[in-house]
């Protein structure tokens, strides 16, 4: 809600020059909005619009007759006026947003299908006009925003969008991710056609057995049932094998996991050791926070769990991980031999303001948080951009969560406690093949009687974490 201004306490509002009181701003003669409808997301132009749906751009249609002088004034901005600028004016609002988008027909409501994709990580935060704070849109935007929504249009995940945006502007080096995610989204369609055949096929089938049975035809009505019941069987086999995860009570639960082999070094049974706890706690924030192949990536907090999100999200081929509160020379070496591409010393707003400007105001795709405390929490939603996800493992303690602020930027959350057993096996199966080395975390090493020094040690961050000997290997 805008505040009046001193002007319109004082007198009546009345329209500007050459428009009708019918005419409501940023829009034509009679109010009507000339853009970009929210019809199935956004994605294709209004009824009204003059926009085709292949983006081009048609003139405008000449403006009906009417009694009104006024109301047949054409759908382009005024010229700026001269005097003092009301900064509560929404006029004056209106007249630098028509300026920065003249002459296009698109002009009054692409802004909202744009802010949309904006809202939800799709594409860059857009420039701002200083003196009035609206967003400024040029043609670069309109072509971003239309090839986007034909790729929303075949179905496309808004994180599939996010890295093919995000690879269009490598040139020929994104090209080969490009031609993958197309390839999948492909394969995904061909499927679903597929499965649309498959209905319609179901469906001519009934038609056909009930215009048998209308007309008393019990040996063609017997054999269209028994052809239906075959195609439904096939739709059935269809949905099962879609399913990868087969549904259960418990769907992360599962019996012992026995390591292959034997006879192991002391660095691979450490790094065996990890998996039961801090590996797989770092890698369920990952997973938690959807981290892909090329992605950005914010890890809050250096210890264990922290350091194993690091090596997680290189794992999973983040592009670039930034690690976030950091301020331990040995801490740093462990994580660029993880994969951390940046290292942020500084905490709180300080650390906020210094990930967006590693990422020119974007802010991370994905977001590991593993302290829980309130300013941990804060910065890991802070520093998420838009359509990002917080994957959450730091046991929250006084860590509220800003809901309003989450909400109007579309920030989501998940995690929890790690379902180790569920990751082990692919995590194993890394550690066995040397493509991981998650225990070098195990920085100290005591006897069973100097556990209490351990802890210490941990607590004084003197250590990254414990590993404790019992008995003979």
């Amino acid at each position: 809600m805008r505040a009046a201004g001193p002007q319109s306490r004082s007198r009546p509002r009345r329209p500007p020059a050459g428009r009708s009181p019918g005419t409501r701003r940023g829009g034509c003669a009679g109010g009507t909005e000339r853009g970009w409808s929210h019809r199935h997301g956004g994605l294709w132009p209004s009824p009204r619009s003059n926009a085709t749906r292949d983006g081009a751009v048609r003139a405008a249609p000449a403006p009906r007759p009417t009694s009104s002088p006024s109301a047949t004034a054409p759908c382009t901005p005024r010229p700026p006026t001269s005097g003092p600028s009301r900064s509560t004016s929404g006029a004056n609002r209106d007249r630098e947003r028509s300026q920065s988008l003249a002459p296009s027909p698109l002009a009054p409501s692409r802004s909202s299908t744009l802010r949309y994709y904006e809202t939800i990580g799709v594409v860059a935060p857009v420039g701002r006009v200083a003196s009035s704070d609206h967003r400024v849109y040029d043609e670069e935007d309109l072509d971003r925003l239309i090839w986007v929504a034909c790729l929303a249009a075949t179905g496309m995940s808004v994180a599939e969008m996010r890295q093919y945006v995000s690879n269009g502007q490598l040139g020929p080096s994104g090209a080969a991710d490009q031609v993958r995610l197309l390839q999948e989204q492909d394969r995904r369609l061909t499927a679903e056609a597929q499965r649309i055949a498959l209905r319609q096929r179901y469906v001519r089938l009934k038609v056909e057995y009930w215009r048998a049975v209308q007309a008393g035809d019990d040996a063609r009505t017997q054999e269209l049932s028994e052809q239906a019941r075959a195609v439904a069987d096939e739709l059935a086999r269809t949905k099962k094998n879609e399913q990868h995860h087969p549904r259960s009570p418990a769907p992360f639960a599962a019996g012992p996991l026995k390591v292959p082999g034997a006879n192991y070094s002391e660095e691979t049974m450490a790094s065996l050791l990890a998996l039961t706890d801090v590996m797989s706690t770092g890698y369920h924030a990952a997973v938690s926070a959807g981290v892909t192949a090329g992605s950005t990536v914010a890890v809050v907090g250096d210890g264990a769990v922290g350091l194993s999100g690091v090596l997680s999200a290189q794992l999973l081929g983040a592009k670039r991980i930034i690690l976030l509160g950091s301020t331990h020379q040995d801490r740093h070496a462990l994580a660029r031999e993880w994969g951390a591409t940046d290292i942020i010393t500084v905490r709180g707003e300080e650390a906020v303001k210094a990930l967006q400007d590693l990422t020119d105001g974007y802010g991370a795709d994905a977001v590991l948080e593993r302290v829980g405390t309130r300013e941990a929490t804060q910065t890991a939603f802070a520093v998420a951009r838009a359509g990002a996800v917080v994957g959450r493992v730091g046991v929250p303690h006084d860590a509220p969560v800003d809901a309003g602020g989450t909400f109007y930027r579309n920030v989501g959350m998940r995690g929890g406690p790690a379902p180790a057993r569920h990751y082990q096996p692919d995590l194993l199966e890394a550690v066995i093949a040397g493509s991981i080395n998650p225990g070098k975390v195990f920085d100290l090493s005591v006897d069973l009687e100097d556990i209490a020094d351990a802890y210490a040690a941990m607590d004084e961050r003197r250590a990254i974490k414990a590993l404790v000997r019992v008995g003979d290997r």
